[in-house]
């Protein structure tokens, strides 16, 4: 009774375990696979096996991947699509580490061209629906038949356990393995042993529970230590390799022929290929868990030999081969064509003949494949949207002042001059020599002193005025912009003074001959702004603002005078805010006056004597700046 209960509990241990490897297997073995990649491409790229230190809140994944590739330098690619949030505190992890967690907890998959990483979503294959084609059982005989042709074994097991009853397990790490079979009804304990014969498996168990195992797991663990503790002594040129799958092989040669090693390898493998000259090098190699194409890759990258798939066939051979050069036109679909072959790193573009297409803005790319799809994959991966940045500007200048003019001053003109001018709302009133005249007989006769007569051409200037203004001037441009370019507004005024050039003309006899000229000179406000749109919904704006006015002119025909104020400012504010740049400020002060010696600074009489001007002007420009962002 009690062996009866033991073992019992021991097969409904085994059911859990076999659902517990249905349930995570696929997504475990997916996560192997990505890290026996990255093992391998680290060989290559040692910024993976460095160490980051990072703290992230919120922010999107395409910023955190985009700033792990620029600290380690990996050449990595993130799917636009990929909207997710990463929050994580990652503290003396390796970037490869966290590549396989960021694969495992945000649901991502890993695919590889050359050394460039592409992150993805993971689909998750759809399950497989069977039929009476694929599998068929026979309750009454209890026999089973089976039909499948390279599906993995996973979804064979799974198809076999729910049909016939019967529990069949296996590790992890052999879910994928492609499985053929065809067997028609044979009981099911002795049909899972032939499917396990004839795919390289051994069955274990027997009754209601079957194990599955790789039989040449061992043969590989053993293979690889006997490997790494005789590789002082394997002699040169001699390739050990375990060809399991065309995604999984081993393999361990010093200085041996790459054209022995394809060889090899692929009739291991079974598969199709032409190899179109022999290949003269010579590699060293020590790889575990690689795919084929992946593998050809490696040998053959920095060669003069490349490979294509052609209908199942491996084509190999040197690059300029007809056959495995190919042309292709790339669409851009966000960016502009236009100085793109700038940007692409020299090492990409070796061996490949690039050319742009403006009419179509592409790019046209004509070389060997694998050359092709890596500088595909860099375009790809720099051909995102770029940021819309609309930029508001409220310009406001306030000048303000008060000019006081007071005083008496009188002269001979050359000319009689007559009486006129204002009283309200400020006296400046002149007084000719007929009026002047006309005051002194007023007061002959009743003194003993006769005044007489002033000169014909007198005059006297009666001032005392004071003008007061306040001029706001308000402009509201509106400029658009794409991230990272500049965005200019410039705003001027243009005078024009007279150049005169004298020349003198020897012929016969002398002659003058003056020319003239009009030239100009320009007064302006300049805006310049640069503005670059951050992960975090805020703007850096490169601010540069300058602004040039006119002052007078030291005599009439010269250019006027000019003035200039400038300000730059590198600022960050958020999406949709207003800012305030301001304080170009100017101030003028002026007090002057002029008179008769000594009496002109007498109280009360220097206001009979002298006459004077006071001044004062106050401007102030201020630039509101408001950045919103459309993608």
């Amino acid at each position: 009774m009690e062996k009866y209960i033991l073992g019992l509990m021991f097969k409904l241990l085994l059911i859990n375990l076999f659902l517990i490897i249905f349930k995570t297997g696929f997504c475990q073995d997916r996560i192997d696979d990505t890290r026996i990649h990255l093992d391998s491409l680290s060989r290559k790229v040692p910024g993976l096996t460095q160490e980051i230190d990072i703290t992230v809140s919120k922010m999107p994944i395409q910023e955190f991947i985009r700033n792990i590739a620029n600290s380690n330098k990996i050449n990595m690619s993130v799917d636009p699509g990929l909207n997710m949030l990463v929050t994580n505190n990652f503290s003396d992890v390796t970037a490869l580490d966290m590549l396989l967690f960021m694969c495992s907890e945000y649901d991502l998959e890993i695919y590889f061209t050359g050394e460039i990483i592409n992150i993805v979503k993971w689909e998750k294959p759809e399950e497989r629906r069977f039929n009476d084609k694929d599998i068929k059982f026979d309750p009454a005989n209890k026999t089973v038949s089976v039909d499948f042709l390279e599906d993995t074994l996973w979804v064979i097991t799974k198809a076999i356990t729910q049909i016939t009853g019967q529990n069949v397990i296996f590790k992890p790490e052999i879910s994928n393995r492609l499985i053929t079979v065809f067997l028609k009804d044979l009981p099911v304990g002795e049909a899972i042993e032939k499917l396990a014969i004839a795919n390289n498996l051994k069955m274990m168990g027997s009754g209601d529970v079957y194990i599955l195992e790789d039989d040449y797991i061992k043969e590989q663990e053993n293979d690889n230590k006997s490997q790494k503790q005789q590789s002082r002594n394997i002699p040169t040129g001699r390739i050990y390799f375990n060809a399991y799958s065309k995604e999984k092989i081993n393999v361990y040669g010093i200085n041996v022929s790459v054209y022995d090693l394809i060889n090899e390898i692929s009739k291991s493998l079974d598969l199709d290929y032409f190899l179109y000259s022999a290949i003269e090098s010579a590699t060293t190699v020590n790889l575990t868990g690689i795919g084929y194409e992946d593998l050809l890759n490696y040998v053959l990258n920095g060669s003069d030999y490349t490979f294509t798939k052609d209908n199942g066939i491996y084509l190999i051979g040197k690059r300029e081969l007809e056959g495995l050069r190919r042309t292709v036109i790339m669409s851009l679909t966000y960016r502009s064509v236009t100085n793109l072959l700038e940007v692409i790193p020299t090492k990409l573009s070796n061996g490949v003949e690039l050319k742009e297409f403006p009419e179509l803005n592409s790019i046209i790319i004509s070389g060997s494949y694998p050359l092709i799809r890596e500088i595909e994959a860099f375009i790809e991966s720099i051909d995102q949207v770029v940021p819309l940045i609309l930029i508001e500007v409220l310009i406001v200048n306030n000048k303000t002042g008060y000019t006081i003019a007071t005083g008496i001053s009188a002269g001979i003109a050359s000319e009689p001059v007559e009486s006129g001018g204002t009283f309200l709302p400020g006296i400046d009133y002149t007084l000719g020599a007929g009026s002047i005249n006309k005051l002194l007989n007023s007061f002959n006769g009743f003194g003993i002193a006769n005044l007489g007569k002033v000169n014909p051409n007198f005059y006297i200037t009666l001032q005392a005025m004071e003008e007061e203004g306040m001029i706001e001037v308000t402009s509201t441009p509106k400029l658009s912009t794409l991230n990272g370019h500049e965005a200019n507004l410039k705003i001027g005024n243009t005078e024009y003074y007279v150049e005169e050039t004298t020349d003198f003309v020897v012929t016969q006899s002398t002659q003058e001959r003056t020319t003239r000229r009009y030239q100009s000179v320009t007064a302006d406000f300049s805006l310049t702004i640069i503005p670059i749109v951050a992960g975090d919904d805020h703007v850096t704006l490169d601010v540069k603002v300058e602004q040039s006015d006119f002052t007078e002119r030291i005599s009439k025909n010269a250019p006027p005078g000019q003035i200039s104020r400038s300000f730059t400012s590198l600022i960050r504010v958020k999406n949709e805010e207003m800012i305030l740049l301001g304080g170009l400020e100017s101030r003028s002060r002026k007090d002057s006056g002029r008179g008769i010696p000594l009496l002109s600074r007498i109280p009360i009489l220097k206001w009979l004597f002298s006459s004077r001007v006071k001044e004062k002007s106050d401007e102030k420009l201020n630039v509101f700046i408001k950045p919103t962002i459309f993608l």
